[in-house]
């Protein structure tokens, strides 16, 4: 090899991290398959050889970059894309990539849900959902200062009515039970759609190959 060829291969390393970094994963597989060969021809070769290593351990940078997409908000044209650079790889087994997406997709319904619950109304601490009002009479640890107790007669014939205890609190909570319900059937409804569409198997009426379930 000369100096010119020399030198362009050192630089293979950092214009692989270049590429990876600013998410040109098409270019970023043709570089690391043209090193991959040239290290298979040469193999004497220390400097292609240490080349080599380095555009691989950016690889499985690329790899967790690519496997990170699949827990975020991500429509299916990205997961065809993204499966799609996984399978040029070929460092996963089709079972083992499907198990991947998956559980990937598993955990950013988790996130999804937890951050959409968390952002509900706070409660106090007996439960319900604060009201507007006086806040002085809310904060006061003063009995005196509590709003008059009504008449249990009074409270079981009355139907609760917004304001009221009784009201804010179930609503709040029923509310949130169905927000919650209605958010977790559309996400399981479009990873199953995505995953469909993704891992196309006529064979196997499971999401999983049978005989991957054993």
């Amino acid at each position: 090899m000369n100096g010119a060829r020399v030198l362009e291969v050192l630089e293979m390393p950092r214009l692989m991290m270049t590429l990876v970094r600013l998410e040109c994963y098409d270019e970023a597989l043709d570089l690391r398959a043209y090193v991959k060969k040239q290290a298979v021809a040469f193999p004497g070769v220390r400097v292609l050889q240490g080349v080599a290593e380095e555009v691989q351990a950016i690889t499985s940078l690329m790899i967790s970059q690519l496997l990170a997409m699949f827990s975020a908000n991500v429509q299916l044209p990205v997961c065809l894309k993204v499966v799609g650079y996984l399978r040029r790889l070929d460092v996963f087994s089709e079972t083992a990539l499907r198990r991947l997406f998956l559980k990937s997709r598993a955990e950013w319904m988790r996130s999804s849900l937890n951050k959409s619950d968390a952002a509900t109304p706070s409660k106090s601490a007996d439960g319900a959902t604060p009201r507007l009002g006086n806040s002085s009479n809310n904060n006061s640890n003063n009995p005196a200062d509590a709003p008059p107790a009504q008449e249990p007669s009074r409270l079981a014939s009355a139907s609760p009515q917004p304001g009221h205890p009784g009201y804010s609190s179930s609503t709040a909570a029923l509310s949130r039970l169905v927000r919650l319900s209605d958010d977790t059937r559309a996400m399981i409804f479009e990873i199953i759609t995505q995953y469909r569409a993704i891992f196309a198997d006529e064979t196997s009426g499971t999401l999983l190959p049978r005989n991957s379930l054993a």
